[in-house]
């Protein structure tokens, strides 16, 4: 008797996103931990995003505005960093 080849599968799956390497809240608490100067809020969102798609994520700057937001409300509670109008420094 002959074999028959193996019925292939009727269920679909997803592909699977591959993992990113970093979160978006991870890459904001990066750029502040390296930042050797004060920054603009804005800066560090640019800096937050290009880190991010540099480690595999997509380009989003909505996004890591939000993650930068929550990592300055979470670093400032801390006394970790100083925010003066649109600036951030890093406290020592």
């Amino acid at each position: 008797e002959e074999e028959k080849p193996a019925e292939e599968s009727k269920v679909k799956t997803k592909p699977t996103a591959r993992p990113k390497a970093i979160t978006r809240i991870g890459a904001a608490a990066l750029v502040i931990k390296r930042a050797k100067n004060p920054m603009t809020v804005e800066d560090w969102v640019k800096k937050t995003d290009e880190l991010y798609v540099k480690e595999g994520g997509k380009p989003n700057l909505r996004e890591s505005r939000y993650a930068v937001n929550v990592a300055v409300k979470v670093l400032e509670v801390y006394g970790l960093i100083e925010v003066e109008g649109d600036k951030v420094s890093k406290l020592e």
